[in-house]
């Protein structure tokens, strides 16, 4: 099945370039998937979190790790898990860790 991520609602401090979201990722039913994804920050590490998750799809985290090639980007994880066939969407909410 597939799922889309879309674009998130982004608060002062962390931003999320369209360039590097994706619009969609194909994954395997009941198996965890693992989508990545760029954000930008001015703080030392944002945060990153799911955003509301409907039916069909299940979270299993986030991940947010320095970019080791660039200071001020972190590579961010979001794993979920297809529960029924069909497209999903999720989105991510990211935050200043000073919030």
């Amino acid at each position: 099945h597939g799922n889309s991520l879309t674009a998130p609602h982004s608060q002062p401090g962390a931003n999320i370039g369209d360039r590097v979201l994706p619009q969609k990722v194909v994954c395997v039913l009941h198996e965890e998937c693992s989508i990545l994804f760029t954000v930008t920050s001015s703080a030392q590490q944002p945060s990153v979190r799911h955003g509301p998750i409907k039916a069909g799809l299940s979270s299993k985290g986030t991940t947010v790790i320095p970019d080791p090639k660039n200071p001020g980007t972190f590579l961010c994880f979001v794993i979920v898990v297809g529960t029924t066939p069909g497209v999903h969407k999720t989105c991510v909410q990211t935050g200043d860790t000073r919030e």
